[in-house]
């Protein structure tokens, strides 16, 4: 484990791609009812994703993503469901909360073009691959 810039613990094996896609975050916050909040992906990897949300959630908490890239923010390219696995205040002046979660299921792509399929193809490859190492 290894800390980062912003005193967050490493804990994931895999190799982490820095992005800034647009991010629609819904589900339940930590009183139970139900939310949705525009964020940008912290980073993201094979198995999962951080971000940070100024709605309180907790761990265990499951969420539904919509991924919007970069070059057509206008259109949600990817959505997944994803199981929280930690969350830690910041000292963020809006002050939001940073949330690692792991993907959970396939990652639906929603949009058909050439750039999208190569990467759904890729993350789901590695998705696999990590459940099948998980089982070892």
């Amino acid at each position: 484990m290894n800390d980062n810039d912003n005193g967050i613990v490493e804990r994931r094996g895999s190799d982490r791609l820095i992005d800034d896609s647009l991010l629609l975050v819904s589900g339940y916050n930590a009183a139970g009812l139900p939310f949705s909040e525009t964020t940008r992906v912290n980073d993201v990897s094979p198995g999962g994703i951080s971000f940070y949300l100024k709605t309180p959630i907790e761990p265990d908490t499951k969420l539904q993503l919509t991924i919007c890239p970069t070059k057509r923010e206008e259109i949600p390219a990817f959505k997944v469901e994803a199981k929280v696995l930690r969350t830690k205040n910041t000292q963020r002046p809006d002050k939001s909360c940073f949330v690692a979660a792991q993907f959970q299921g396939v990652i639906e792509r929603l949009i058909e073009d050439e750039d999208t399929e190569d990467i759904a193809r890729e993350l789901q490859c590695a998705i696999e691959l990590d459940e099948r190492l998980r089982h070892l």
